[in-house]
């Protein structure tokens, strides 16, 4: 990972953390603000545990480097714009006989659905 690209991931999750403790402050404000609606006051409690948890998982580590594949594929990408798709083997374990499992994520149909979703929400909202 080059410096610019380890700086910019540093910099995009000091800003999601930041967001996330304004939200908690702001969550903690409410609540006291509402403290005499016992209702209100675990609601807020309980979307403040939620908040810890996500705070928990987003300073666990990864398992690998996600971010470095994505590079890669840039590169390869850029070298060959036809390219329509990559083959990735993750090898956990060295053995002289590989056993992999086929693992086929197409893309591109997440991206039509996600524009169908939006298309719907757009003819809904007119």
């Amino acid at each position: 990972m080059t410096n610019l690209q380890s700086t910019m991931n540093q910099d995009h999750s000091s800003n999601l953390l930041y967001q996330l403790k304004e939200l908690e402050i702001q969550m903690l404000n409410s609540q006291t603000t509402h403290s005499r609606n016992e209702t209100v006051f675990r609601t807020f409690d309980y979307h403040l545990e939620k908040l810890k948890l996500i705070f928990r998982l987003f300073k666990q580590s990864i398992r690998f480097n996600w971010l470095q594949i994505q590079l890669e594929m840039d590169e390869l990408y850029k070298l060959d714009p036809t390219l329509t798709g990559f083959i990735i083997y993750f090898d956990f374990k060295n053995a002289k006989v590989v056993n992999r499992a086929h693992i086929s994520f197409k893309q591109y149909l997440q991206q039509q659905q996600q524009q169908q979703q939006q298309q719907q929400q757009q003819q809904q909202q007119n």
